[in-house]
């Protein structure tokens, strides 16, 4: 009996046999096709890769069952026209990232609504991805940001630590020991400068047993509440043998009644609170201002990390943009490739007084209004864009006042006007300025306002004693 032939088309067989990596996805950001090759570098079962949507985001699905967001192509790629461009994947294996260089090229099909972009990936497996340094292309800062993710993962187990500025770089170092010791640590930033997000992360890299972070909101806590608080956080470590920390945010506010209580607690013997604060200040010198209970600053502040203000690590702003929008893409069907240049150049210039909680609520507000692949200036909410226009009126310059000329100005005026009022007189004009004939005349005369005395002739004699001062 002859052979029954198969359907299956000849390329697609070619890419099933294929050992390069080779995955088609639509603009809906559903893998369409995936060759066994890229099943097995992802670690996901063919099955269970085509029914998952993918997301144009660093934000891993899942550690243990692989990462599918790595194939994913930029959002760029299925807006006209058609091309081509070289670029990177990834994989997550049991926590580790590993990459590939890749091909991805737009496939237009005009007997079908959707577009799609095939992807190709070459090579051996690369520690790093293959971007640019240099380069805040929204491609190569999702790269970029897919690494220091990787890194950070390593380190703190958590990767939301953003940037590669010098002083985020010493945050990590310091996070890292403090994690590494069970000490209290105060974190010192102003607002929305991620002190919380800080102070969990050196919780959950300390407490990987059984353990809770319980947060007071000093601004609203008294000593009642304090404690009421501390009294059931005793009653939990004792009962039930836990090690819970007690979060205190934005401790500078906390009342002296409650400042009192708290200290009171510190000071019981073999008994640790195990304390995580935030704070705008340093504590140290609120106290030595007297607006902070001496001892409890002194106690607290031990171990002290201080966040800078976005202002202040300006270069990191193309990778945290980039982040937030990434951080939108895993929670919303709209998938965005990152900012236009123009939105990062109004970025650089605005002055983010609530810092990232700002910026990440204006890429949120952005990424919700667009229409397009990027982020343009028209996506932008209008409270963004009218603190753009405030910072960009220029400061009024400042003028140099000439003192000398400003009063001689003022001297001359009234002056002109005791002569006017006097019908020139120069005694009733003197008398109404409250000065000597002599002075008005030497003054009137250094202004212009009357001749000054001819030179001494045979013919015209003047009395010079007339321009002097009485004595």
């Amino acid at each position: 009996m002859a052979r029954k032939k198969t359907r299956k088309p000849k390329l697609s067989r070619l890419f099933d046999q294929s050992a390069e990596i080779v995955a088609v996805v639509d603009s809906d950001f559903e893998v369409v096709y995936a060759n066994s090759a890229c099943c097995d570098w992802l670690c996901i079962e063919e099955s269970h890769l085509l029914a998952t949507e993918i997301n144009y985001s660093s934000v891993e699905k899942s550690a243990a069952t692989g990462d599918p967001n790595g194939i994913c192509p930029s959002p760029d790629l299925f807006v006209d026209p058609p091309k081509s461009e070289l670029g990177a994947i990834f994989a997550n294996n049991n926590g580790f990232k590993k990459w590939k260089k890749a091909v991805f090229t737009t496939i237009f099909d005009p007997t079908h609504p959707l577009q799609t972009v095939l992807i190709v990936a070459y090579g051996p497996d690369l520690p790093h991805p293959p971007a640019e340094s240099n380069n805040n292309s929204p491609s190569n800062l999702h790269m970029v940001l897919s690494q220091l993710k990787q890194d950070d993962q390593q380190i703190y187990s958590t990767a939301n630590l953003i940037g590669k500025s010098q002083s985020l770089q010493k945050i990590r170092r310091q996070v890292e020991a403090v994690a590494n010791n069970d000490s209290d640590c105060l974190i010192i930033g102003p607002r929305g400068s991620g002190k919380e997000h800080l102070a969990r992360t050196i919780f959950f890299q300390r407490n990987r047993d059984r353990s809770d972070l319980i947060p007071i909101h000093c601004s609203i806590a008294d000593s009642q509440l304090i404690q009421n608080s501390i009294k059931e956080w005793v009653f939990e470590q004792r009962s039930k043998r836990t090690n819970d920390w007690l979060l205190l945010i934005d401790i500078d506010q906390l009342g002296r009644e409650a400042q009192s209580e708290l200290l009171g607690y510190t000071q019981i013997p073999d008994f640790h609170l195990r304390i995580l604060a935030t704070s705008a200040s340093c504590l140290e010198e609120l106290a030595k201002a007297g607006n902070f209970n001496q001892e409890l600053a002194n106690y607290l502040s031990i171990q002290n990390i201080r966040v800078s203000a976005l202002k202040d690590r300006i270069q990191d702003l193309p990778l945290l943009t980039q982040y937030f929008v990434e951080r939108e893409n895993a929670s919303s069907n709209a998938q965005i490739s990152g900012c236009s240049e123009d939105v990062l150049e109004a970025f650089y210039e605005y002055h983010w007084p609530r810092n990232l909680d700002e910026l990440g609520q204006t890429i949120s507000e952005a990424h919700k209004a667009s229409s397009s692949s990027v982020i343009e200036m028209n996506d932008l909410p209008d409270s963004f864009r009218h603190g753009l226009a405030a910072a960009r009126i220029g400061k009024h310059e400042q003028t140099t006042i000439q003192l000398d000329e400003y009063l001689a100005s003022i001297e001359t005026e009234l002056i002109r006007r005791a002569l006017d009022v006097s019908q020139n007189n120069k005694t009733k004009a003197a008398q109404m300025l409250g000065i000597s004939r002599a002075k008005l005349l030497r003054r009137a005369s250094a202004t212009g306002l009357i001749d000054k005395p001819a030179e001494k002739t045979e013919s015209n004699l003047v009395d010079e004693s007339a321009f002097k001062e009485a004595d």
